[in-house]
């Protein structure tokens, strides 16, 4: 009974992110040729965090396009391809970048976007639908969901920087009413603390500089947080 109690929350889950990926898909698939080859790329997220978010999405996007009858080029080839390119590192694929991706894919259609997160809870998703000959983006649509992955540990607990100095500013900003016309002074004010660390250095290298930010006083922090939320995570 357990195991099959387990297994209708699975189905569930699965069920729920769908349907949260729905508009998404239904957008981008607007006006694709079912005899169109279509890639579907990782989502990096836009400051280039390592986190498991980037082909969660683009699993559950693959998995909503199976179902519209849009024939998908198979991963192992995009990986091989992204390899021979050097790009499995890089980041997003700019516009301009898929001529040349789509050519060595065999794609017509290329599906590249990135993540944001806009809360610890929720993520922005940005994609577009790109004409591989072209490189001319065909659609854009965005939409906001549930997070359900983690992010790597931060950099500081396992990266080599070969000696650099390693420096992390955590920025705790009062987003009360007190600030109404003052917020801009603080953030000068915060802003000239973070470029003066920045420009320090160890042995003449420069030193490495992670900054996240913080918030409190504003009432729509629930007590159980601590009246205090994170904003942006160290980056």
């Amino acid at each position: 009974m357990k195991k099959i109690l387990f297994l209708n929350m699975v189905l569930f889950s699965v069920s729920l992110f769908s349907q949260e990926m729905k508009p998404l898909s239904e957008k981008l698939s607007e006006g694709i040729d079912k005899n169109l080859k279509v890639a579907v790329m990782d989502f990096p997220y836009a400051d280039s965090r390592k986190s498991e978010g980037p082909a969660i999405i683009r699993e559950r996007l693959i998995t909503e396009l199976a179902g519209k009858q849009i024939t998908l080029i198979e991963r192992g080839l995009i990986q091989k391809v992204l390899e021979e390119l050097n790009l499995q590192n890089s980041g997003a694929i700019e516009p301009q970048k898929a001529t040349e991706v789509g050519k060595l894919l065999g794609a017509d259609i290329l599906i590249i976007g990135t993540l944001n997160d806009v809360s610890n809870e929720k993520t922005e998703i940005n994609a577009r639908t790109v004409e591989s000959k072209t490189g001319k983006i065909l659609k854009a649509a965005s939409i906001r969901i549930e997070k359900t992955w983690k992010d790597s540990i931060s950099s500081s607990s396992g990266s080599d920087y070969s000696g650099k100095s390693f420096i992390q500013i955590a920025l705790l900003l009062d987003t009360s009413s007190s600030m109404d016309g003052l917020i801009n002074q603080a953030k000068s004010h915060l802003w000239k603390v973070v470029n003066e660390l920045a420009g320090s250095s160890k042995k003449g290298d420069a030193s490495v500089v992670e900054v996240a930010l913080y918030e409190y006083g504003n009432n729509n922090i629930p007590a159980e947080k601590g009246y205090i939320r994170q904003v942006v995570d160290f980056t």
